[in-house]
């Protein structure tokens, strides 16, 4: 009998706790927003060539929860005017897209928790993370925006400065060594819809 009442036990309490996660959802799952075809834009100049490049295939998702982001852009997805920069944008001595074939950026917001969304107004936020580029790891700070669009989106925007792209390995061989000392200004902007992530 004592046997028979610690299983009856043992069931009502876990009909008790799966009643509690259905009836709210938040304790089992995290809520996630995430940006899919994010606007990337890279400018910079090369000797005396203005130089910019239009990325709309990127990727992120940011945690409602905490503040942590993570932003994925394929460097193959870059566009740009000039013929001769598109050919050699994905050269071994630039980007070298074909073995690095990602830019990853890994960090959070560092406000997150004292920001107010609200009304659409845009927020200033500080973003602290890690970018890789060509396999190389830099810790960055990056200021922008966050807005609330709505109950379902957020607007996020970035702008990061790469004062000397040779700290990422670039303009590392003989023939692309004009590149070093190059600055690199990188605009993002991303709109972001909320998931449910188990």
């Amino acid at each position: 009998m004592k046997r028979l009442g610690g299983e009856c036990v043992a069931y009502y309490w876990l009909t008790f706790i799966s009643f509690v996660f259905w009836a709210n959802p938040l304790l089992a799952q995290k809520q996630k927003y995430r940006a899919d075809n994010a606007k990337v834009v890279l400018i910079t100049q090369v000797e005396t060539i203005a130089v910019k490049g239009l990325n709309n295939n990127s990727t992120s998702v940011l945690d409602a929860e905490t503040g942590q982001l993570l932003f994925v852009v394929p460097v193959q997805s870059f566009r740009f005017r000039s013929a001769m920069v598109q050919k050699y944008f994905n050269y071994p001595g630039f980007t070298y897209s074909k073995k690095f074939p990602h830019i990853k950026f890994k960090g959070h917001i560092v406000n997150y928790t004292d920001l107010k969304l609200e009304g659409s107004i845009p927020q200033p936020i500080v973003i602290e993370g890690k970018l890789t580029v060509r396999g190389v790891t830099k810790p960055m700070k990056i200021t922008g925006t966050l807005a609330k669009l709505d109950d379902q989106k957020l607007l996020g925007t970035a702008k990061l400065v790469v004062p000397d792209v040779f700290v990422f390995g670039i303009g590392r061989q003989e023939d692309t060594s004009f590149l070093r000392g190059t600055r690199l200004t990188i605009n993002v902007e991303a709109t972001y819809h909320k998931k449910t992530q188990d």
